[in-house]
């Protein structure tokens, strides 16, 4: 018998530094440092997978091009998984990553690892946006940090 999402989440839960993972399992946002992230399962869409999304925030104003060439980079070398998983939010104009994964398979260590590897990635981009120097002002990196807004 499959474990369920909820199992899942509750093991999870016991690693990181985190209270409630009912907010989790009820599609509410949670956050490790200062990433937001949204975790979805629907047994009507798809019972096997779960779907992560994490806010990795604002695109840059300038350098643009710069930084979509660096997240296509990443999205091949960098990132878990298999296939792109940056994409720029329809409704708020943020770049998020979204990742599934297949619950069959997951465990709560290597769940909870893939999470707290996505923040760090998310909080490297925020300074750097994955180029060799920084395209941002130090002004510029500190609203990041408050930055709290939904998907």
């Amino acid at each position: 018998m499959a474990k369920s999402f909820e199992e899942l989440m509750s093991g999870v839960w016991k690693l990181l530094p985190l209270e409630k993972p009912e907010r989790a399992i009820a599609g509410e946002p949670v956050f490790i440092n200062d990433v937001m992230f949204t975790l979805i399962h629907d047994k009507d869409i798809d019972p096997e997978r779960i779907f992560l999304f994490a806010s990795f925030g604002d695109m840059p104003r300038d350098r643009t091009v710069e930084v979509l060439a660096a997240l296509l980079k990443e999205n091949h070398v960098g990132m878990m998984g298999d296939g792109p998983g940056f994409t720029i939010s329809p409704t708020t104009g943020k770049v998020v990553y979204v990742r599934h994964i297949m619950l069959a398979t997951a465990t709560p260590a290597d769940f909870a690892s893939k999470m707290c590897y996505v923040a760090q990635k998310a909080n490297e981009w925020r300074k750097t946006y994955f180029l060799p120097e920084a395209p941002v002002s130090t002004a510029r990196r500190s609203r990041f940090a408050r930055t709290t807004a939904h998907l």
